[in-house]
């Protein structure tokens, strides 16, 4: 009964009664960058180390980075500009550095030629490098370590030996021999760029007056005596010939596919036995058919200013002795 009084409703608001909370408007997502790598083969950063040409070598894989149509030329004022200008992400250093740079790096990485410089393919650099194979997986390199100092270049490349290879004990003699760097740098270049060490240790038997003077002999100062407190090979407190084995070491990059390796290791192998300037094999010619072959074999005589070509090339001089037999 409607009596002039407003009436109110005193129930309790339904789960569909209540009002949905407006939503939020969905924010654009930003993908995630990767930042960009470069390939790198470590028995070619070796051999840039032992040759001292790691400047030119981060240049070279700089260039390479910035021919990005893989023409195989980059002109030099693009080479000025990225390497040298201080707002370039790529600057490496100053341009009469990078001159001086480009210079002792001609006829090694690269050609100067009319304004331009025409890269050599990696097989072509890892041949005049002296190397003659390209032995385990390549790793792949932050491009902007190629921008830091030469010092942590040159460790990184120390670096990438050691996270291509499996963790199998090495000695710092190998190291040094592979590498051309003295203990002290090779040390010094492992806590640059975190390289993990882990210390191996030969257990031989129980001590005894016989069993030690026999391991001096062989293992030198390397020998020592073990007292196992913990009882981990047999009774506690036990004495136990050992020795120490070289160190294991983990590098701080990831590997990558054996993309072109390969490839380049058949390139190699080909510049090797033939030659970097081409192999000088004749190239055969074929203008008829076989019967018809002794038709065109005297194509015409050789005289002073023309060549005979018959199936394959002759120099004039043979030529001639040929058409004179």
């Amino acid at each position: 009964m409607d009596d002039g009084r407003r009436m109110t409703d005193d129930r309790q608001p339904t789960p569909d009664d209540t009002p949905l909370p407006t939503p939020h408007p969905l924010l654009p997502t930003v993908p995630a960058t990767t930042p960009p790598t470069i390939t790198l083969y470590p028995t070619l950063a070796l051999a840039m180390l032992r040759q001292q040409q790691v400047p030119a070598g981060r240049v070279w894989l700089l260039l390479r980075h910035i021919d990005e149509a893989g023409s195989g030329w980059v002109e030099q004022s693009a080479v000025r500009q990225q390497l040298t200008e201080a707002e370039s992400e790529l600057r490496v250093c100053g341009w009469r550095q990078l001159r001086n740079v480009l210079g002792r790096g001609d006829g090694l990485f690269w050609r100067r030629d009319n304004g331009r410089l025409w890269l050599r393919n990696p097989a072509k650099v890892a041949a005049a490098l002296g190397v003659d194979r390209l032995n385990g997986r390549c790793v792949t390199l932050p491009l902007d370590t190629l921008t830091q100092p030469i010092g942590t270049v040159r460790a990184h490349f120390y670096a990438s030996f050691h996270s291509a290879r499996p963790q199998a004990p090495i000695a710092r003699a190998t190291l040094t021999q592979l590498s051309g760097q003295r203990r002290q740098t090779q040390r010094l270049y492992e806590a640059k760029t975190g390289i993990q060490s882990r210390v191996n240790i030969a257990l031989g038997q129980r001590l005894n007056a016989v069993a030690q003077e026999e391991t001096g002999w062989q293992q030198g100062n390397a020998a020592f005596v073990l007292r196992d407190t913990k009882g981990k090979h047999g009774p506690k407190n036990t004495d136990y010939l050992a020795w120490r084995l070289p160190n294991s070491y983990q590098g701080p990059h990831e590997t990558a596919r054996k993309r072109r390796q390969k490839r380049l290791n058949r390139q190699l192998a080909d510049l090797l036995t033939d030659g970097t300037t081409g192999n000088g094999r004749c190239q055969r010619r074929y203008g008829v058919p076989g019967k018809q072959r002794h038709t065109r074999y005297w194509a015409a005589p050789a005289t002073n200013s023309q060549t005979t070509h018959i199936w394959f090339s002759l120099s004039r001089q043979d030529a001639q002795d040929l058409a004179g037999f």
